[in-house]
């Protein structure tokens, strides 16, 4: 696995303690799924007074070495990412680390860094296929996280029939005008299924 040098992580960590407090691993991308699972982890965090450690995955065809320099397009993408995430964090002013990892494999990566650090917990999103008469698929990913995490795995479920205003309110976005509609350490209701 390759790791960016410091031009690819963002810092926003405060005080010493962070080292030893729990460590909330969120494998992020974009859209709305990751930053539901963001803030669930930014809440959880604030819970049990632990840190969030973002992660975002540049997959690497094996035909590319891991410590290839990154395209001006994909560090574009990454940092922009990145940025939404340090956003993200910042509504919570909890220790954070936000880092930009190469690899084969997004799984793979993921259980490295839970490893490597000591997860408490790894969130993650499932994706909806978005397919008519389609039942949930644990994509490859979340299958080899699921067999291969040496911690618990938090699981979110945004499904893409969602309207638009629950997605946002799941992902915890609203206009600033009034508190966010997400009571803290509760995640929305509409992320669980019967």
């Amino acid at each position: 696995m390759g790791y960016l040098g410091d031009e690819g992580a963002h810092h926003t960590e405060e005080g010493g303690a962070a080292g030893r407090a729990p460590v909330l691993l969120v494998a992020y991308g974009a859209g709305p799924m990751s930053d539901a699972q963001l803030h669930l982890a930014c809440r959880s965090a604030a819970d049990i007074g632990g840190g969030v450690r973002v992660l975002h995955v540049v997959v690497r065809t094996r035909h590319m070495p891991l410590d290839a320099p990154l395209t001006l397009d994909e560090r574009a993408r990454a940092e922009a990412v990145l940025d939404r995430a340090e956003r993200i964090v910042g509504r919570y002013g909890m220790p954070c680390h936000l880092d930009v990892v190469q690899a084969r494999s997004v799984g793979e990566a993921i259980v490295c860094e839970a490893r490597d650090h000591g997860a408490h917990t790894i969130f993650i999103g499932l994706r909806d296929r978005d397919r008519p008469h389609a039942r949930i698929l644990l994509s490859g990913t979340v299958r080899q996280v699921l067999r291969n995490a040496p911690c618990p795995v938090q699981i979110g479920y945004l499904p893409a029939a969602l309207p638009d205003e629950a997605g946002r309110e799941a992902a915890g976005e609203h206009d600033g005008s009034a508190p966010c509609p997400v009571p803290s350490g509760r995640p929305p209701d509409h992320l669980y299924r019967s």
